[in-house]
């Protein structure tokens, strides 16, 4: 009886020793694979990590490490990071990233989001992209209790190694197409790049393996090794220009093969129309991701400082008083913002500044308080320039009615502060719930880094995009026949520039404008201004505006100066001032008031004092009666009252 001939075996096609074997049916084997580690308390650095499952269907889960909480109410930037092993291997629970993890976790002091996307050739790209931009979506929405109670999703960063940088690249692209969450950064740690021909520096067996195992993971990339996701800088692919965060870190290791195509994607990424700001890192003598396989080695700790310092702004070094520094001849100087609370800027000639005593960012989302829903919406990824938007809980008896639109800037001096400050946020939701309005707060460009009209000009591109309905929140519930502009100290100095801003250029009809304690100055001192006012606001409009030609008699900062536009252009049909009796900008606030009630103006011009509180009280002590008070007529006024 005839035998069945013997099935040929099935032939190995290409080999890494040290990784894995690929056949030519498609089956690997994963060799010498690192142990898994369960997730839990890591003894050496206090991190807590957890494992949660996203989608059961796929099986797709991440890795949460929460670093020892020193300040438990202090918000942590969120670290998503994509790991490493030609989409083939690895897994976030491999003793590799686990290890390497932990300490980033500690040293950063950041809430890191560990992906654990599908592998090919089993599940074939694109499904680790997908996966991995399921978990960042997955992150940003602060489902979990550890995001939602310990992150920070104003400040949210990617990272990956190899492959994972590789996928980092492709979520920017896909956050800047898609609408996705706001970036801050990204590290791509030896990023995992290749084309279908070799460039300079990199071997033709190198550009080769790289083809090989590129079309093991993605099959059905048309233009192989040149698909725009493998080569970034292929004919056809996405302009680099969109890449959605505003900083990012390349680094590379100088004996890595992929630094030949690291170095062109660094430099390619720098030389486009991309506003952000790309640091170039090279590690000598180290091959690729050596930081994962010797992390104790003196380049892998230094590379982690890096990272770190792309991540953790918030890092305090000792103290030092400024002065001279007798090594670069650079003068600093600090100038307090307010004596009340000690609030101080120390500034470097010609133009840095350290901002000091920073009150804690609050992501946005459920304000279990008010039931007022926040969220960020950026508006240009180059500028990094972006608004919180707030939208009051909906009543079942109000459904389907509009809401008025509230256009708010911050204060600071221009210096200072931010849309996403828990100071602007919880006041925010308080006004949205109280006024039951559509509140739109703007996150302007600061001085000096970013010299006025800077925090002008972004207002303005709010304002404009906030009437156009652009956003589904807006267009659903906002009524933009129905737009208020309001702002507290510098805040209301931009309210006054962007009521003479759409007069003058045929800009949106404004209802009603509301300055509460805004931000005046000039060179002479008027009456009922204590001696102290001058100088202060002196010193404050040369950090914020260096080149305006009359100093503090710009008519930006001085409106009454000679030359000022006149104030019967102002483009609203009403105005509120409120002042404080203990502040020092009282006096200019009563002044502007008094001005615009003289001039020609044919609007309806108010005036709100409160006894014995200082400059912008209502912040800092929201639940005193006097800010209740104050609420009350802000309220009183948009409603018509």
């Amino acid at each position: 009886m005839a035998t069945e001939p013997e099935p040929e075996p099935d032939a190995v096609v290409f080999e890494a020793p040290a990784h894995f074997r690929i056949y030519r049916s498609g089956k690997i084997d994963r060799l010498h694979r690192p142990p898994c580690l369960p997730a839990g308390v890591d003894e050496a650095t206090g991190v807590t990590s957890k494992d949660v499952v996203i989608d059961g269907a796929t099986g797709l889960s991440v890795r949460l490490y929460l670093p020892k909480l020193h300040e438990p109410s202090k918000k942590l930037p969120v670290l998503v990071f994509f790991h490493g092993g030609g989409f083939l291997i690895e897994s976030a629970d491999s003793s590799t990233y686990h290890n390497y993890l932990n300490p980033l976790a500690a040293a950063a002091g950041v809430l890191v989001v560990s992906v654990d996307y599908r592998l090919a050739p089993e599940h074939p790209l694109p499904a680790a992209y997908d996966d991995s931009w399921a978990g960042l979506l997955w992150a940003a929405s602060a489902q979990d209790g550890w995001l939602a109670e310990h992150g920070d999703m104003a400040r949210l960063f990617l990272a990956g190694d190899s492959a994972g940088g590789n996928i980092a690249h492709d979520m920017l692209l896909r956050a800047a197409s898609n609408g996705g969450p706001r970036i801050e950064g990204a590290l791509l740690l030896h990023p995992w790049f290749g084309g279908s021909t070799a460039v300079e520096g990199e071997t033709p067996a190198a550009a080769a393996i790289t083809g090989m195992i590129w079309c093991y993971a993605c099959p059905g990339a048309a233009g192989g090794a040149d698909d725009p996701r493998m080569n970034p800088l292929a004919p056809g692919a996405p302009a680099l220009e969109k890449l959605a965060c505003e900083r990012m870190l390349v680094a590379a290791g100088q004996s890595d093969e992929l630094a030949a195509r690291d170095r062109p994607y660094y430099d390619a990424v720098t030389a486009s129309p991309w506003r952000g700001t790309a640091t170039w890192v090279e590690s000598e003598g180290e091959g690729h991701v050596f930081f994962l396989e010797k992390p104790e080695c003196e380049n892998a700790k230094q590379l982690m400082d890096r990272v770190n310092g792309k991540v953790d702004r918030h890092h305090r070094p000792p103290l030092v008083a400024a002065g001279v520094d007798d090594a670069t001849g650079v003068v600093s100087k600090d100038v307090v913002l307010d004596v009340g609370t000690g609030l101080f800027v120390r500034v470097f000639l010609p133009g840095k500044v350290d901002r000091l005593h920073r009150p804690p960012l609050v992501a946005a989302g459920v304000d279990d308080a008010t039931g007022v829903v926040s969220k960020d919406v950026v508006l240009d990824v180059g500028t990094g320039l972006f608004v919180r938007v707030f939208l009051p809980k909906v009543q079942d008896q109000d459904l389907g009615k509009k809401l008025p639109v509230l256009v708010y800037f911050h204060g600071g001096g221009f210096i200072i502060e931010s849309a996403d400050s828990a100071m602007y946020h919880n006041y925010l939701n308080s006004v949205a719930a109280a006024a039951g309005m559509l509140v739109v707060s703007v996150n302007y460009r600061l001085a000096p880094e970013n010299p006025l009209p800077a925090g002008y000009d972004d207002s303005w591109a709010a304002l404009q995009w906030a009437v156009s309905a652009l956003d589904d929140w807006i267009a659903e519930h906002g009524d933009t026949a129905r737009v208020f502009v309001a702002g507290d100290s510098a805040g209301g100095n931009i309210v006054h520039e962007m009521l003479l801003r759409a007069s003058s250029n045929k800009g949106p009809m404004i209802e009603g404008a509301i300055m509460l304690h805004p931000f005046f100055g000039g060179s002479t001192a008027i009456d009922g201004e204590s001696d102290n006012a001058v100088p202060k606001g002196s010193k404050l409009w040369a950090i914020a505006c260096p080149g305006a030609a009359n100093g503090v008699d710009d008519p930006r900062m001085n409106p009454t100066a000679p030359g000022a536009p006149a104030l019967e252009n102002l483009g609203c049909e009403r105005l509120l001032v409120c002042t404080a009796q203990e502040d020092w900008l009282v006096a200019r606030g009563r002044a502007y008031h008094g001005a615009v009630v003289a001039s020609a103006w044919r609007g309806s011009a108010a005036w709100h004092e409160t006894e014995g509180e200082g400059h912008v009280f209502f912040l800092r002590d929201p639940g005193c009666d006097k800010a209740k008070q104050l609420m009350d007529r802000v309220v009183a006024f948009i409603s018509g009252a």
